[in-house]
């Protein structure tokens, strides 16, 4: 468990930047005597963060440990096992992403009825290209009613791809910096943290994802700040 700990900062400190930076942009403008007691509330404010965001990464770690106990499909499971992640509101979404090689493409696609699709910037879907590995989501929650990403090919993506094979092959769990979601309607902003999933027997069976809204984070620390009158 320690060592796990040791490793959960590099995610927090991505999802701590990214609320700090918009928390000080949205005060940047206060002064006077409000002042000290901004920086007050502010220092508490972070500190509850803090531990929110140790709670969501010790979730997503435990979901990744759940469904590599577990055989078979997952999509049809997902919103049960999904409450790990999501039944604490800090988090915007959670995924199952399985490994498929191109020479399994057709018979994935035939055998679960989803397609292939990529997503070169937010907001556009298309057939995914031809690679030798594509990082696929096959199950997803979200807190809005939207359509699930299924089928979206994150191996097209090289920042999500990089960090989806490290965490494979460190065991780490790992985030983006602040970015804007893939398949959304709207732009929406945040981090994406990533956990690999083994199976029992130490074969790679995909990995985790959990998104946090920028938005989402800020407002857990701007909901305790000062209000100026």
């Amino acid at each position: 468990m320690r060592r796990l700990v040791d490793h959960w900062w590099l995610v927090g400190s991505a999802l701590l930047v990214a609320v700090l930076v918009l928390t000080i942009a949205l005060y940047a403008g206060e002064t006077g005597r409000h002042n000290q007691q901004r920086r007050a509330t502010e220092h508490q404010a972070v500190a509850g963060l803090s531990a929110s965001v140790d709670d969501a990464l010790a979730r997503e770690v435990a979901l990744a440990r759940v469904v590599g106990a577990l055989p078979g499909q997952l999509r049809e499971r997902w919103p049960v096992l999904s409450n790990i992640v999501m039944g604490q509101t800090l988090a915007e979404s959670t995924a199952f992403i399985q490994p498929v090689w191109e020479r399994d493409r057709t018979t994935f696609e035939r055998r679960t009825r989803v397609r292939l699709v990529e997503s070169p910037k937010p907001g556009v879907m298309r057939i995914a290209a031809r690679r030798p590995l594509h990082l696929v989501v096959t199950a997803y929650r979200g807190i809005d009613s939207g359509q699930a990403p299924l089928g979206l090919d994150l191996a097209a993506n090289p920042l999500r791809r990089t960090l989806l094979l490290q965490a494979a092959r460190t065991g780490r769990q790992l985030a983006t910096s602040p970015i804007e979601f893939l398949a959304r309607k709207q732009p929406t902003r945040g981090v994406v943290a990533y956990v690999a999933v083994r199976g029992r027997d130490g074969h790679l069976m995909g990995w985790v994802s959990a998104a946090y809204e920028t938005q989402q984070l800020a407002s857990i620390v701007t909901a305790r700040m000062p209000t100026s009158t």
